[in-house]
């Protein structure tokens, strides 16, 4: 199967300042609002700017150490790349011109060639990047759009190898979907919800982290266009049916306010879910359909986007509800 991914789509998370941006290029690119793109041109001219170091890492160096701290952070990165690859697939009569996309694609390859040489290294190792691990078919995708530009030296299937390899050791995904049982304990949910500090890769946590299920709903179609694999193209399907037998909400999406709640019984109607996780599940939803062409994934993502969506946000978009629950409506203040 070709390397063909979209890039444009909503995201939320720490990050918010890239997830802006990622839905704001392509708006900027069709529409005549000169303000927005003065903020578009100077937003990107910034972030090149942090390339500059002898790494070339974006948003800054990685310090090369055996620590983690709030720098050593490779999934917070690959937020902004989804970003600038946005900026470049813009089209439109205010698009960005040839020259800017240029020097965006060249300041990609030379990001890549330095997380390469990080994590091939273990300089930082990966797996102190708990997000990252977690989270790691962001980073995937944006290999395989160098790949579907063209780029592609040896190195890039290397690094896309050596993320999988490494984040799979710590949090198979497929392998959780297929068969995993959130609710196998029921005593507690201190390691569980809030991450077991003595674990660097916060794996109980990660795993039954809401946010995380959704995003990790693609990670089968998306690896599966490296392994040419069934059962990895097939694994989206196996993680609706883990959703939707321990924790599906009506409105398409999931009961887990931040975590799988495993003292109460599944689907418990007083957990609502993030914001996050919505619009998450929508992106996992319709890059597994573009790679599977399962209409199954559009039809659910069409599901979530008239039921949960409306939810997560004020009538007049003034406010953004971070939380939700089906019998509670959106906790919103009302419009001033």
């Amino acid at each position: 199967m070709p390397f063909a991914t979209g890039s444009v789509h909503a995201k939320c998370g720490m990050q918010g300042g890239e997830y802006f941006i990622n839905g704001m290029f392509p708006l900027t690119a069709i529409i005549d609002v000169p303000a927005l793109r003065d903020i578009r041109e100077r937003s990107v001219g910034r972030i090149l700017r942090w390339t500059n170091g002898p790494n070339g890492t974006l948003m800054g160096e990685i310090p090369w150490t055996n620590r983690t701290n709030d720098n050593s952070d490779y999934w917070g990165r690959m937020i902004a790349v989804l970003a600038l690859q946005t900026y470049v697939e813009s089209v439109g009569p205010y698009a960005p011109n040839a020259t800017m996309k240029a020097r965006v694609e060249a300041a990609l390859v030379r990001h890549y060639y330095a997380m390469y040489s990080q994590i091939s290294a273990e300089m930082p190792p990966f797996y102190l990047d708990a997000w990252g691990s977690a989270r790691y078919v962001e980073i995937l995708i944006g290999i395989q759009w160098m790949l579907d530009r063209g780029h592609t030296d040896e190195m890039y299937f290397d690094l896309l190898r050596l993320v999988q390899g490494k984040s799979n050791q710590i949090l198979g995904w497929e392998e959780w979907f297929r068969s995993g049982d959130p609710f196998a304990d029921h005593t507690t949910d201190t390691i569980r919800c809030w991450g077991n500090k003595s674990d660097p890769t916060e794996r109980e946590f990660q795993k039954h982290h809401g946010v995380n299920i959704m995003e990790a709903i693609k990670t089968g179609p998306v690896w599966s266009r490296v392994t040419g694999n069934a059962s990895d193209l097939n694994n989206a399907e196996a993680a609706l049916r883990f959703i939707d037998t321990n924790a599906y909400s009506s409105d398409g999406t999931m009961t887990a306010g931040d975590c799988l709640n495993v003292v109460v019984q599944p689907h418990d109607p007083t957990e609502g879910v993030e914001t996050c996780a919505v619009v998450e599940s929508m992106y996992s939803l319709r890059t597994s359909y573009e790679i599977t062409g399962n209409p199954l994934f559009y039809d659910r993502l069409e599901h979530i986007a008239f039921n949960a969506l409306p939810l997560t946000t004020a009538k007049d978009f003034s406010g953004n509800c971070y939380y939700h629950m089906m019998n509670q409506g959106a906790l919103l203040p009302p419009p001033p």
